[in-house]
């Protein structure tokens, strides 16, 4: 799996970005033509459509070449929003699997 680095904000959107972004390079090294990725994060979607953001520009700007070269290849992205996890089969695990790499991801300090 590919490994992104980014400063970490602690922000819940940059966790949803860099998780998109992630899914999303993983994807395209493994040439998969069809990506479906699910979030609840309405405003990680919102954001890159309808403003410029000036926090997590290059894991939003990363995440949206990454589209445009599956795309590219023939492959397609879709990304649904849903109101919550609540209900959604394997939830708790997906976030089980997630917490570590999200607490073990380098900070700015560790560049420093």
């Amino acid at each position: 799996m590919p490994h992104l680095m980014y400063t970490l904000y602690d922000s819940t959107m940059q966790t949803e970005v860099v998780a998109r972004c992630t899914a999303l390079a993983t994807a395209n090294v493994m040439e998969k033509k069809v990506v479906v990725i699910h979030t609840n994060s309405l405003s990680s979607i919102q954001t890159p459509k309808k403003y410029w953001p000036t926090d997590n520009l290059e894991p939003i700007t990363v995440g949206q070449s990454l589209i445009q070269m599956i795309s590219d290849n023939g492959g397609s992205v879709t990304i649904h929003w849903i109101p919550s996890h609540v209900g959604i089969t394997h939830n708790e695990r997906v976030d089980e699997v997630a917490f570590p790499t999200y607490k073990s991801a380098p900070t700015e300090a560790d560049h420093n």
